[in-house]
């Protein structure tokens, strides 16, 4: 059985968050709907600990902001 895969650009609509280029990140799909990014490292040094989120019915970026104030 052959699998087909289509891939396309995601074009970002103006206010989106979109995440930064990075390397070393973390991303996984949820609920067949969300393309979740993670962390990484962005121009070598700079290290991030964000979570964006793709929303693939809608088309649209967002940040997950966190509410601990503990969490380190």
């Amino acid at each position: 059985e052959v699998q087909r895969v289509i891939m396309s650009e995601i074009k970002a609509f103006e206010g989106d968050e979109v995440p930064l280029e990075r390397a070393g990140s973390q991303a996984a799909i949820y609920k067949d709907r969300y393309f979740l990014v993670f962390g990484g490292i962005f121009e070598v040094t700079y290290e991030l600990n964000d979570l964006h989120v793709f929303d693939t019915k809608s088309g649209r970026w967002f940040t997950v902001e966190e509410d601990n104030k503990n969490a380190s």
